[in-house]
């Protein structure tokens, strides 16, 4: 990540205050903040690159819902790509962007880009999966920090990441997880990918 992307990343406020110094286990069981400083730098950067509104902003504006979420494909090597859900009154867009560089590098710019319409009951049930996704993200939690920190594991730094911003009723969360090959995260990021209707989204 250049410091241009940086500085440009810094003149917008893509987390709520505090929220990155949060507290809670990771997949190892060690309490840290939920966002490190690398990612704090990072996502926004690439946000940026793509012309993304911060998520609270996207949510609170005059004629959207109180619920709205973004969902991030970061592959380390490859082309970013981003879905973020628009509701007015007059129905439901899931806007898709993807970029011309590398997730984990220079995002470049926007390659190409696509509105979805989506309905009532679609917008419902990914609704119904993302409560899901953050409950069980929560019992995670819970039994990690009951169980402690585990004897062996391992972390991985390369792959893809798979970011789940969300806000609800005026409450900002987020879910992330490193080239997940099962369970409710990667369940509806499928599904979202898959709803693009590219025939090169990268494969699962």
């Amino acid at each position: 990540m250049g410091s241009d992307e940086r500085n440009l990343a810094a003149l917008v406020r893509y987390f709520p205050d505090g929220f990155p110094e949060q507290m809670q286990p990771d997949n190892c069981g060690v309490e840290r903040p939920r966002l490190s400083t690398v990612e704090t730098e990072w996502y926004p950067s690439q946000w940026s690159a793509a012309c993304e509104p911060p998520l609270e902003d996207a949510a609170t504006s005059e004629t959207s819902s109180q619920f709205t979420f973004r969902f991030s494909y970061l592959p380390s090597f490859d082309s970013s790509i981003y879905m973020r859900l628009e509701s007015h009154d007059s129905g439901h867009i899931l806007v898709v962007k993807q970029m011309t560089g590398s997730g984990g590098y220079d995002p470049g710019i926007i390659s190409r880009s696509k509105e979805i319409e989506l309905t009532e009951d679609e917008v419902a049930a990914i609704h119904e999966s993302i409560v899901g996704i953050l409950e069980a993200r929560d019992e995670s939690i819970a039994t990690s920090r009951q169980e402690g920190p585990k004897d062996t594991c391992f972390s991985t730094f390369d792959g893809t990441q798979w970011v789940l911003e969300t806000v609800r009723d005026g409450q900002y969360d987020l879910v992330q997880d490193n080239t997940p090959k099962e369970g409710p995260l990667f369940d509806l990021g499928l599904m979202l990918l898959t709803k693009t209707g590219w025939k090169d989204v990268p494969e699962m």
